[in-house]
């Protein structure tokens, strides 16, 4: 936006010209990121359902809930979070490759797309019968 006061502009209409508001458009003065942490909470489940191995699981009252696997919890200070995240695989699996695989794919994810740096993810697994899976891939 321009201003003109007496025949004479002192405001900027792009990031090239100089006038008073030229430095709300230096990258500093434009504001801030702030990852919250559901975000972070939603971009880890939904990574670890695209693993294969690694199920959707709920039964019994966690499925009246809504409540079930995978299930995270992040926490953020700053630019940087750590992720707790529980999920599902239906024996028999590796559990030592799964949450290898998870725990890596998850930490890249979660920080390519919310653009902190995740610390650690912490991966635990549940072994679980078919029953409650809404979605089996196996690797074989």
């Amino acid at each position: 936006m321009a201003t003109v006061v007496d025949d004479q502009q002192v405001g900027a209409d792009s990031p090239g010209e100089s006038g008073p508001d030229a430095a709300h458009d230096e990258p500093g003065a434009r504001g801030g990121l702030e990852v919250r942490q559901r975000v972070l909470t939603r971009i880890a489940e939904h990574t670890a359902t695209l693993v294969p191995g690694a199920v959707q699981h709920s039964s019994g009252l966690g499925r009246l809930a809504g409540r079930g696997y995978p299930s995270a919890t992040a926490t953020v200070a700053g630019q940087t979070s750590r992720i707790e995240l529980d999920i599902a695989a239906v024996w028999p699996c590796n559990v030592n490759a799964l949450s290898r695989t998870v725990r890596d794919r998850v930490r890249s994810e979660t920080s390519r797309l919310s653009g902190t740096r995740v610390n650690s993810v912490d991966v635990t697994v549940h072994l679980v019968d078919a029953t409650g899976v809404s979605n089996v891939r196996r690797v074989e």
